[in-house]
């Protein structure tokens, strides 16, 4: 056998490394889809797009065989932790493999059924037919003008579906349906349940909506956290963010994390573990029957930790008494009218003015209107001089805060956090409340009394047992 000489050795390692260089060129997935190129559902995902960092995978799915979709998911979990975080075809399916993804003639990114129909665009009008898609480490799909600027022109973070992943921005006023729940576990199609912003009254919270009626709320934003979320604390590194009235979510790189509206109608946060082979639940709401949206009606209070939930804020009687029979609160009305309502009625004479009771540890109840005062005492007059004002909170972060309606979805919070909610009653309540506080505290002092007696009485018992045993 012939030996091979340097020369021909030199050029032999030369062809392999070559060889080695155009192998591993397809065997490294692109993250970018150009008008050249297509995603094909019958390549068994040979042509899905991977991120660079290797978090991140775009192509077909299914869960049946039949109804096809086109879908962004995380990378390299495994099959039972598959998780998507957008879909774009989720009103239309695929029927059947045989659908591509491809850049159209007009610039914009379009899904085809086998038979090259339309079923799903981007749907913009672009300057230029030279545009890319780009999947970036964060999940988000980008099509870009390609230019000197690279002009985006649309992106899957600003169309969502049930998923809220750190990089995206959501704007307050991007509406209460922002993200739409699936049908089932296994039916990307829209649900009944959606997650979105309420900024109505300027205050900011989230909401979980079941079609047009409310499920859950956050509680308001205070600059550092929801104040209805009693789990939640706020920190300088990672977690929410408002800037320029769009809400971030930062999180350490070493772990994923992500938000999901679930089918069944839970706010759900889950946290990958250290081998991301499976997804860890840290968050559900609603999790309790307080957490449901006004669970115990208007102008009550919901206490989890109580036998009995529900009961009336002070100085307001059950409403409809079979209901509360029955285990169900109908909600409370008020005992004793307000000040402006005696004095238009003329029945009664030197009316009293109203004043507030003080209800701490509260989850603050919906619908409230930010108004101008800048501290406590300026919010109290605020509301005193208006006769539609029902309580009152002047909250840290947040300013003053007024309502004009009845009280809903009023929650006492755990572990002593929560807000304070300064609710206007009539002067007579208020005199109960005073009468109430002085008896409980007489009370108190008589079984203080009455019990230090008898533990003096059996110590004088012991100590006489004692010396005439001695003696």
């Amino acid at each position: 056998m012939g030996m091979i000489t340097a020369p021909k050795y030199t050029n032999f390692l030369l062809l392999l490394f070559f060889l080695f260089c155009f192998i591993a060129s397809f065997s490294h997935a692109s993250n970018s889809l150009t008008p050249d190129k297509e995603i094909r559902d019958n390549n068994n995902g040979a042509d899905n797009l991977v991120s660079e960092d290797l978090s991140f995978e775009m192509g077909f799915f299914g869960f049946d065989s039949s109804s096809r979709y086109v879908g962004i998911w995380y990378h390299n979990f495994s099959s039972s932790a598959t998780a998507f975080i957008w879909v774009a075809n989720r009103e239309k399916p695929i029927m059947g493999r045989g659908g591509s993804i491809k850049i159209k003639g007009d610039g914009n990114l379009v899904v085809f059924d086998g038979e090259n129909n339309e079923v799903w665009s981007t749907n913009k009008s672009i300057s230029t037919n030279n545009t890319k898609a780009v999947l970036g480490n964060d999940g988000n799909l980008v099509l870009s003008e390609e230019s000197e600027h690279e002009k985006k022109v649309w992106q899957s973070f600003e169309n969502p579906t049930d998923t809220f992943v750190p990089g995206m921005s959501l704007p307050i006023n991007a509406g209460m349906s922002l993200f739409r729940s699936w049908k089932s576990a296994t039916d990307p199609s829209p649900g009944n349940y959606s997650m979105g912003v309420d900024s109505g009254g300027s205050t900011i919270q989230i909401l979980i909506l079941d079609g047009e009626k409310r499920r859950w709320r956050t509680g308001y934003w205070d600059g550092r956290v929801f104040t209805g979320v009693s789990n939640m604390t706020g920190s300088s590194l990672f977690g929410f963010k408002l800037n320029e009235n769009r809400f971030t979510y930062t999180w350490n790189e070493t772990e994923k994390v992500r938000f999901q509206i679930t089918w069944d109608g839970f706010e759900k946060k889950f946290i990958s573990n250290e081998e991301e082979t499976q997804w860890n639940n840290t968050q559900h709401e609603p999790y309790n029957k307080c957490e449901h949206y006004n669970f115990c009606g208007n102008f009550a209070v919901c206490d989890i930790s109580k036998t009995s939930v529900c009961s009336c804020l002070h100085g307001f009687q059950q409403g409809e008494l079979s209901e509360w029979d029955d285990g169900n609160s109908g909600g409370c009305k008020r005992r004793t009218p307000l000040q402006a309502e005696r004095n238009s009625s003329g029945t009664e004479v030197n009316v009293g003015e109203d004043g507030f009771f003080v209800q701490s540890c509260t989850k603050l109840p919906d619908f409230a209107r930010l108004e101008s005062p800048s501290n406590d005492e300026e919010c109290r007059r605020f509301c005193l001089q208006n006769s539609s004002c029902t309580a009152y909170s002047y909250t840290i972060g947040i300013g003053c805060m007024i309502w004009y309606v009845d009280l809903v979805d009023v929650q006492h919070t755990e572990n002593d956090i929560g807000s304070v909610l300064n609710i206007r009653l009539a002067d007579s309540e208020l005199v109960a409340s005073e009468g109430e506080k002085k008896s409980k505290t007489w009370i108190i002092i008589i079984i203080t009394v009455v019990v230090g007696l008898i533990c003096l009485g059996i110590s004088v018992l012991l100590v006489w047992r004692f010396k005439r045993k001695r003696e």
